[in-house]
């Protein structure tokens, strides 16, 4: 498989999310939270597109640079993770560790520094996991 190029420049990155099914205040000021800190990080931009099968497959082919989402699903990202890694990226758990698929929180991005940098300036927002009844 080929795989793509990626930038590595936080100020030319474009950086994916979607909201989650969470709309309480408290998740929302998280969620808001999240994107100002890219911004003022210097993110070229940071997207809602509407669908995180969209985003992760947008990361696959190179046209953005990363995505991080909570409250994603393990049937959301299995597929996925796999894909992005074959294209020549990376997906971690926001925490900045290996991703665990059932933690329903994920970072993928063409670059491992670019995955850390975002683990390092968002807050998580807390999710029931997969495996949990």
């Amino acid at each position: 498989m080929k795989t793509t190029t990626y930038i590595a420049d936080i100020s030319k990155a474009l950086i994916l999310t979607e909201i989650g099914p969470k709309r309480d205040p408290a998740t929302l000021k998280l969620f808001l939270g999240n994107i100002e800190r890219l911004l003022k990080a210097q993110a070229h931009g940071v997207r809602v597109i509407g669908s995180s099968t969209l985003a992760l497959c947008h990361l696959a082919s190179g046209a953005a640079d990363a995505y991080y989402q909570f409250g994603l699903h393990c049937w959301d990202l299995a597929a996925a993770t796999v894909i992005i890694r074959e294209a020549g990226g990376t997906v971690i758990d926001t925490s900045g560790g290996p991703l665990d698929l059932m933690s329903c929180r994920v970072i993928a991005a063409g670059t491992r520094e670019m995955a850390m940098f975002i683990a390092q300036e968002i807050q998580t927002i807390h999710y029931r996991r997969d495996d949990e009844n």
